[in-house]
């Protein structure tokens, strides 16, 4: 039997899985073995998921080509949305082949009619992205009306090339970012201090993470974890496990993207040197000590 470091629960042996201290859609690949088969499942859909699936982080997997665990890629700002200036036009957003952000006007047929009723010309709103669609959006509005060109007395098409300027707004949940963050942090601690496992701090931390107690991590984070996406990138994420004044602190840095420091415990455990996980995105990591 052995005792799972989440539920605190002893379990068969054989019940136990691989859990990645940083999750593996983040191009995480330290892992450990300590972490029971369901609380493995709990903590990949309620924990890790906040923070892999942000605006933040799906920009950063879509920049590194990080797949998720259904071996998608995710395409942050894709969607169809109403242009700024004119609420009546949608835009789509898309990725071309290349990995290039498309904005494309989705067509907008106006049908212009004459003073007996039948339709003379059809305006079709488009940009430079499906202009070569038209006839297309054409036809179709015609099918829908059980039209044809020749019996409506159309004399022209005409085509209109959109500029366009979209907004979106995304909410960010920083409770769920935060106990991400604090599993991190909690089980390479305790994978790295045996003795720290028993610690009234450490069962204060498993009980906050089986809870999923937003709140709680959220007010144990030390600094705002934000660093920005448009900050040089070191293809890295960092663990490191240290004492200062007095205390044990483990500083968190996700790349690019999440930067923070959690205070894991009063006492320092006679840690001299500092302890650091550096994960190589999707490759390899290394333990060091005191660098």
């Amino acid at each position: 039997m052995k005792e799972c470091i989440i539920c605190r629960k002893e379990t068969k042996r054989d019940d136990f899985s691989v859990e990645h201290v940083i999750p593996e859609a983040l191009g995480g690949n330290y892992t450990i073995k300590s972490v029971c088969r369901e609380c493995n499942s709990f903590l990949g859909k309620r924990i890790d998921s906040g923070l892999v699936n942000n605006l933040f982080s799906d920009i950063m997997r879509y920049k590194k080509q990080l797949p998720g665990k259904t071996g998608k890629i995710p395409t942050p700002l894709s969607g169809v949305f109403k242009d700024q200036a004119n609420r009546n036009i949608k835009v789509r957003i898309k990725y071309s082949t290349n990995n290039e952000i498309i904005h494309e006007v989705l067509p907008i047929p106006q049908m212009e009619k004459d003073k007996n009723g039948n339709i003379k010309n059809i305006l079709i709103s488009c940009n430079e992205h499906n202009i070569s669609n038209k006839d297309e959006c054409i036809e179709k509005l015609l099918k829908r009306h059980d039209l044809y060109k020749e019996k409506t007395g159309i004399t022209s098409i005409e085509k209109e090339l959109l500029p366009h300027h979209t907004t979106q707004t995304h909410e960010i949940n920083w409770g769920k970012i935060a106990i991400g963050l604090l599993k991190i942090a909690y089980e390479f601690t305790v994978n790295q201090i045996t003795e720290y496992y028993g610690s009234c701090d450490a069962r204060m931390i498993s009980k906050i993470l089986l809870n999923n107690d937003l709140s709680s991590a959220y007010n144990a984070m030390q600094k705002d974890p934000i660093i920005g996406i448009d900050k040089k990138t070191y293809n890295i994420h960092w663990v490191t496990l240290g004492c200062f004044d007095q205390r044990l602190h483990c500083h968190i840095a996700i790349d690019e993207l999440f930067d923070t420091f959690f205070i894991m415990s009063n006492q320092c455990y006679e840690i001299d040197k500092d302890i650091s996980l550096f994960n190589f995105i999707g490759k390899n990591y290394e333990i060091r000590i005191g660098q």
